[in-house]
C-alpha cells in the first residue's frame, strides 16, 4: 500500500510537469487533517490529507466562494478525484500570531490593533456575504450552531477539562444550568457565516497581506461567536484595553452591515464569550491532557485568565451559581 507522502507525489506528478523533490510532515494541529510540504522544481505546496470528504467539499466550496467575494485564501492547485486530498499555494509559515510574537517583550500594539481592524473588516464581509452566494446549510449534516452544537460543546468542557480537575460534581444542577444557558445564547436562525475558529492560528500572513484558512467547519450561527473566537484567544493574550477598543469598533460597523446583529450586541458578546471558552478549555484538555500535546497545556493558564475577565462581565454567569462555583474552584 502506498503512504500518503506516495500518493501525494503521484497526485502532483499526474497534473503537472513539476519534479517532488522532498515531502515532510508538517506538526499537526488540533484537528485529525495531516498537512505536508511538497518541496518541487517550481517552489512549494501545501498538501492536505483528511478522510472527512463532506468536510472537504465545504472547504473548496468556501474556497471557491472566498475568493469571489475578494477575500484572500489559498489558492486549490490540484484536488484528489476522491477528495480526500489536496493541494494548495504555499503561503509560507507567518500566522499573524507568529507576526505578534515576533515583536518579542516589546510589542507595538497600535501597529497589532490596525491588522486586526483590518482582519474584522474581513470578517464582517465573510459573515454576510458568503451565506448570500452559497447555500451553507448544504455542506453540513449540522450546519447550524444549535441547542445540539452549544450541548456537545459544554460536554467537551465537562469531560475533558472539568472533570480533570473536579470530581464529583452534581450532574443534575451542572445540565440543568447547561440547559438553561443554552436557552440564552440560541436564536431560531442565523443569517451570518459562523466561521467556527476564527483566531490568529488560522490567517496567515503572506506577502504583506492576510489570507485566511481553516474554514470548512463554518456554519450558520452567530456572528458575535467569531469576534469572541479573535478576540480571547489565550496565546494572542491581548490586553484587555484593546479588546475593547475592537469590540467597539466591531460593533460600530453594525449599523453599516448588510445584515446587522439583532438586539443587545454587548449581551450577546460576552454570553457567547463564556461558551466559547469552556469549549477552548475542552479542547485544551482533551489535546493537552489526553494527547500530550504541550503548546495546548500551555494555553491553559491564559485561557483560566480570559475566563475571569468574562465572568466578570457575562450576564448569564450570575443566573448560574452552580457554574460559577466549580469555576471559581478551577482557578482557586
Amino acid at each position: 500500500m502506498r503512504s500518503i507522502q506516495d500518493n501525494i507525489k503521484l497526485l502532483l506528478s499526474n497534473h503537472s510537469d513539476l519534479q517532488v523533490l522532498d515531502i515532510d510532515a508538517l506538526p499537526r494541529s488540533g484537528s485529525s487533517r495531516q498537512y505536508f510540504r511538497a518541496s518541487t522544481t517550481n517552489g512549494s505546496f501545501i498538501a492536505t490529507w483528511s478522510d472527512a470528504v463532506q468536510e472537504n467539499n465545504a472547504f473548496f466550496a468556501y474556497t471557491e466562494a472566498m475568493k469571489s467575494l475578494g477575500i484572500r485564501v489559498p489558492d486549490i492547485i490540484i484536488m484528489s478525484d476522491d477528495h480526500r486530498c489536496y493541494i494548495q499555494k504555499d503561503l509560507g509559515s507567518t500566522a499573524v500570531l507568529d507576526w505578534i510574537f515576533s515583536f518579542g517583550n516589546s510589542k507595538d500594539w497600535t501597529v497589532i490593533e490596525e491588522k486586526y481592524r483590518s482582519i474584522l473588516t474581513d470578517l464582517i464581509q465573510i459573515q454576510d456575504e458568503l451565506p448570500t452566494i452559497l447555500n451553507v446549510a448544504s455542506f453540513h449534516s449540522h450546519h447550524t450552531f444549535d441547542a445540539y452544537q452549544v450541548q456537545w460543546d459544554l460536554n467537551y468542557f465537562k469531560y475533558n477539562f472539568l472533570k480533570v480537575h473536579i470530581d464529583p460534581t452534581d450532574e443534575w444542577l451542572l445540565e440543568r444550568e447547561f440547559d438553561q444557558l443554552k436557552q440564552w445564547v440560541i436564536e431560531p436562525s442565523y443569517q451570518h457565516f459562523m466561521y467556527r475558529d476564527f483566531q490568529a492560528r488560522n490567517i496567515m500572513m503572506h506577502e504583506n497581506e492576510l489570507y485566511y484558512i481553516d474554514y470548512q467547519g463554518g456554519k450558520l450561527g452567530p456572528a458575535l461567536y467569531d469576534v469572541v473566537s479573535l478576540l480571547f484567544q489565550a496565546k494572542a493574550n491581548l490586553p484587555e484595553s484593546i479588546r475593547e477598543s475592537l469590540l467597539d469598533f466591531y460593533i460600530q460597523q453594525n449599523n453599516h452591515r448588510k445584515i446587522p446583529i439583532q438586539g443587545d450586541v454587548h449581551k450577546q458578546f460576552w454570553n457567547l464569550a463564556l461558551i466559547r471558552c469552556l469549549q477552548v478549555l475542552g479542547a485544551y484538555g482533551f489535546r493537552g491532557y489526553l494527547q500530550g500535546k504541550t503548546h495546548f497545556k500551555e494555553s491553559i493558564p491564559q485561557a483560566l485568565q480570559n475566563l475571569t475577565v468574562i465572568m466578570d462581565r457575562s450576564s448569564a454567569i450570575k443566573e448560574l451559581p452552580y457554574l460559577k462555583t466549580l469555576i471559581h474552584q478551577l482557578y482557586h
